[in-house]
């Protein structure tokens, strides 16, 4: 039976939950206020149905060029997609984390039918029973001595890293869509210098074969015309091989299938390059600061320390409030051999409840918070060891790309100078082919020689740009300029800004490394 005081009680109930909801409770929000606990926005239910399936803002019939390409990688390849998300996912701990300095608020129903007896010596005391409760706890810590705020420092930094850390996958895609790019000119290129060897093995042959007829060649000379035929011909085949399995690495980079049809704006070879001006000490330096992967290591050494100081306080008690209310409906009927105390009995609510300020001390735990403690110090060791090597590893990676870069330079002088001469060489030898001074074994020659020299230059100038992107990649100056990235992702210089709350947006890693 429930009474009308039962059916208020639970309406109170239900309104003090409503109240405690999450959707007015606790809020992480961005820079701009946004609550990020709020419903998904149309922005982030585009960019997580898209995941798997290729994105509608490849264009097959669109003639995409080197800026372009960048765009569309910096949208659809999957690991500036992984990035953001594991950035986001490291947005939702520090929440998380956060959770603890609010009270934890939970309720529970117990309700139901019992019978039991009671022997006597005039007979059974028969009770039956119907019974609902419902109980509200609440559990509120007073004083844990820094845990909470540890945890709260180590998520932001952990967050901070990943941020960082997804913008270095930004510039590692933009460096691997420069590098296929490159690469597939070079490929191009080189299939061009190929087919105009063909084309010249094919018309010497030719030439030959008419001479051997009025006999002015012998055999011998068609044989060999012949035979630089059809290597011109495997060569082509060879470079177109390349051509392809290149366009099918620049799909991979841009993050589509393979087999897309990618198309290209017609480009043309790039001019005599310059030496690399500058010094290598200041680009160094440059890249120590600039670098968001070692800014991740500081950001990681960060989160290390933070978890450290969360292990030694756990050698502390922890205060806590804690308190229980709990209301009672219930009736029952007694059968017993005396009539006049038998019949059925109504309780209309019966509340009570408790208040308590708790403490909670491990005096001992079997040395478990020292080790662990220990083990977090050595750890911090191994985060300052990371960024030592990371340090090192730039230095390493800048100085390496600086010379590649000279180095490369000079390749395409000499393969500039290559050309000029095999060009020269072979006008010379064309002449004298014509007055009779030269065979065709020296005229043919002479036509290898210059498609020889034109491969090495699409090869050299490839190379030359290649070790360019490579010294931005070093250096950390690759900056994406994708409005998609800044629409769809978030600006990524600011990319702690956009998740996190505004208190923990103003965190800023010590950089003083």
């Amino acid at each position: 039976m429930v009474t009308p005081s039962f059916f208020v009680f639970r309406v109170l109930v239900v309104l003090f939950f409503i109240i405690l909801s999450p959707v007015s409770g606790v809020e992480v929000v961005d820079a701009t206020g946004k609550n990020l606990f709020s419903p998904t926005s149309k922005k982030d239910q585009n960019h997580d149905s898209s995941v798997g399936v290729l994105n509608c803002s490849f264009l097959p019939n669109k003639k995409y060029h080197l800026g372009s390409l960048i765009d569309l990688a910096l949208n659809n390849n999957p690991m500036t997609r992984g990035a953001w998300s594991a950035a986001k996912a490291a947005s939702a701990s520090v929440g998380e984390a956060r959770s603890l300095y609010y009270p934890w608020v939970s309720s529970d129903f117990r309700g139901g039918y019992d019978k039991t007896f009671t022997p006597i010596a005039l007979g059974p005391n028969a009770i039956s029973r119907n019974q609902a409760t419902v109980f509200l706890s609440l559990e509120y810590i007073l004083l844990d001595f820094g845990r909470r705020d540890a945890d709260v420092q180590r998520t932001i930094a952990t967050f901070h890293a990943l941020g960082l850390t997804y913008q270095r996958k930004l510039q590692e895609v933009i460096f691997t869509v420069e590098k296929t790019y490159f690469a597939y000119e070079a490929a191009l290129w080189k299939q061009k210098a190929a087919e105009a060897n063909l084309l010249f093995t094919q018309t010497l042959n030719d030439m030959v074969v008419r001479e051997r007829v009025t006999g002015l060649a012998a055999d011998p000379d068609e044989l060999i015309t012949r035979k630089r035929v059809l290597e011109a011909q495997y060569e082509v085949e060879a470079a177109v091989a390349v051509v392809r399995n290149t366009l099918g690495e620049i799909c991979i980079a841009v993050g589509i299938p393979a087999n897309s049809r990618l198309q290209f704006v017609e480009t043309q070879k790039p001019p005599s390059t310059k030496k690399l001006l500058g010094d290598v000490t200041l680009l160094i330096e440059k890249a120590i600061a600039l670098r968001p992967d070692l800014a991740a290591r500081v950001a990681e050494l960060q989160a290390s320390k933070e978890a450290t100081k969360r292990a030694m306080s756990d050698f502390f008690p922890t205060i806590k409030l804690e308190g229980q209310y709990a209301n009672t409906t219930f009736g029952y009927q007694g059968n017993q051999q005396n009539p006049s105390v038998s019949g059925y009995y109504n309780g209309f609510g019966a509340p009570y409840g408790s208040a308590f300020v708790t403490a909670h001390w491990d005096l001992f735990d079997g040395y478990d918070r020292v080790f662990r403690l220990k083990r977090r110090q050595e750890e911090d060791k191994v985060a300052e060891e990371n960024l030592r090597q990371t340090q090192l590893n730039t230095t390493r990676d800048v100085w390496t790309a600086y010379n590649n870069i000279l180095a490369a330079a000079n390749r395409v002088e000499y393969a500039e100078g290559f050309v000029a001469s095999s060009r020269e060489y072979f006008s010379s030898i064309s002449a004298a082919q014509e007055n009779g001074l030269a065979n065709v074994t020296d005229y043919s020659q002479a036509g290898s020689n210059l498609s020889l020299a034109q491969f090495e230059l699409a090869s050299a100038v490839s190379d030359y740009s290649i070790a360019l992107a490579a010294l931005a990649l070093a250096v950390g100056s690759t900056t994406p300029s994708s409005h998609v990235v800044h629409e769809d992702l978030g600006a990524p210089g600011k990319v702690s800004g956009h998740l996190l709350s505004k208190e923990a947006a103003g965190f800023q890693p010590d950089l003083a490394y």
